[in-house]
């Protein structure tokens, strides 16, 4: 009898560890199939940012990287800041730091609320361009107290209406009749009262300019627009421009040559003035897809 209770109790105990094993066998099973989910949202801190697990597992995280501050500047009345590109986190914050042309040093934001693409821009001379019926239709740039400057960015827009060209017809017609003389395709010798107008309106003779920059959206540089800008090295022309003047770049003597954001076919499209290369050393235009030399400039 009491070898027959032992045995059953031998079985019980066999018994309910095979099931013990079994469930602990179940268990790790489960844990090692377990796939960890994340929230789609952000968690972030003042150096990176992360998705947070949402399966109970608090400590796991996804896609953890440090912000990637790349953008410009973001801005409002008080202050101005950059933000992560990837989740939006704020980093600089600061209030402006407002120089003596009431623009902030580091964003450009000025103090009345009004924006200018560049700081350069501040500098430049606009004037209004009018169509047959005398309605403002935008603006034409010239470089205006900027033209000691040894960069310049033309932006593309100016108090909300397009820069419709970079210099104008009119303004040299106008220098040419304030002298009372026409000088071949483009004014050679002009006196002090025409220089300075034409300083005023244009680029020409701007003397300490290396470098610049038409911003996307320009259509047309006009006559004599960098006429005699004798230390120019470096400009970037948009693939929307379709018109460059008369002696545009004419004795721009250390200009060597172009970079065109556009195609061959599209520079070769440009409309392209007498003599506006003439006096230049332009030897090539680099496009996006090639570079042209030699007489396939235009």
């Amino acid at each position: 009898m009491q070898k027959k209770v032992l045995s059953l109790l031998l079985a019980l105990i066999c018994t309910l560890g095979f099931s013990f094993g079994f469930t602990a066998c179940d268990n790790g099973a489960e844990k090692q199939k377990h796939t960890h989910t994340f929230e789609t949202g952000w968690t972030r801190d003042d150096t990176s940012h992360w998705h947070k697990a949402n399966c109970g597992h608090t400590g796991e995280r996804s896609e953890e990287a440090a912000h990637s501050y790349n953008g410009g500047w973001k801005k409002d009345e008080t202050s101005h800041w950059k933000e992560c590109s990837v989740c939006g986190e704020r980093g600089g914050l600061a209030a402006h730091n407002y120089g003596d042309d009431d623009l902030c040093d580091i964003c450009n934001y000025r103090k009345s609320g009004e924006e200018l693409p560049e700081r350069a821009a501040a500098e430049l001379h606009f004037t209004a361009v009018l169509d047959e019926n005398s309605d403002l239709i935008g603006y034409s740039v010239g470089a205006g107290d900027a033209k000691y400057e040894e960069k310049i960015v033309i932006p593309a827009s100016y108090s909300g209406l397009p820069v419709l060209s970079v210099g104008s017809d009119e303004h040299v017609e106008f220098v040419r009749r304030m002298e009372n003389e026409l000088v071949g395709e483009y004014p050679q010798v002009i006196g002090e009262a025409g220089l300075s107008i034409m300083r005023t309106f244009t680029f020409a003779y701007c003397i300490k300019l290396k470098e610049v920059v038409l911003s996307d959206g320009i259509p047309v540089i006009g006559n004599v627009a960098l006429f005699c800008c004798f230390e120019l090295t470096s400009i970037t022309i948009p693939n929307s421009v379709t018109s460059i003047g008369r002696s545009a770049f004419n004795s721009c003597s250390k200009l060597t040559s172009i970079d065109f954001n556009g195609t061959i076919d599209e520079w070769k499209a440009i409309e392209k003035g007498y003599a506006w290369r003439y006096g230049t050393k332009i030897q090539e235009v680099k496009c996006t897809n090639g570079t042209l030399s030699g007489d396939d400039i235009g």
